[in-house]
């Protein structure tokens, strides 16, 4: 029972056990000693052990190789992405310029042709109501000088102070 124990990497007890439950054949000798007949699916524990880590070993030398033959088209793939994003980001930084390019032409035509219209009519207002020395005080201050550069704001900061513009009636 000892030798038994031992190859199939078990305790006395358990062969004992595996006896009485009928799994093991046993066989008396004359000397009285029992043998304990162990087959060849009993006795490979190890063996199969073995077996196993040697077939994920086999595993994962197979699944290294494949990966080691399909890193260069990984590498053509990832270099081809790395590319067409960087097109993609160039693309849409030339777009957002040309967009913001002609909306700067916009709003200085819209300026220019707006603001002499916006002094006529304000200067028409203030005619209108009879302050024709206003419509000129007026039409001074919306006159930029030369070369600078006008906006809605400046347009309003030098707006006379306390001036309003008359109600119609």
């Amino acid at each position: 029972m000892a030798e038994a124990a031992a190859r199939l990497n078990v305790s006395t007890r358990t062969v004992a056990r595996r006896i009485a439950a009928g799994d093991l054949r046993t066989q008396r000798t004359s000397d009285g000693r029992v043998l304990v007949a162990v087959e060849v699916r009993d006795q490979p524990v190890e063996a199969q052990a073995i077996a196993a880590v040697q077939a994920t070993a086999e595993g994962s030398r197979q699944a290294a190789l494949a990966l080691a033959d399909a890193l260069p088209a990984l590498q053509r793939a990832y270099e081809a992405a790395t590319q067409a994003a960087g097109q993609a980001v160039a693309a849409a930084e030339a777009r957002a310029s040309a967009a913001q390019q002609a909306a700067s032409w916009w709003r200085v035509a819209c300026l220019t042709a707006c603001l002499p219209g916006v002094v006529a009519v304000v200067g028409l207002l203030l005619g209108r109501a009879g302050t024709g020395h206003g419509a000129d005080v007026l039409s001074a201050a919306l006159e930029p000088p030369v070369g600078s550069e006008v906006t809605a704001e400046t347009a309003v900061e030098d707006a006379p102070t306390g001036w309003r513009p008359p109600l119609l009636p």
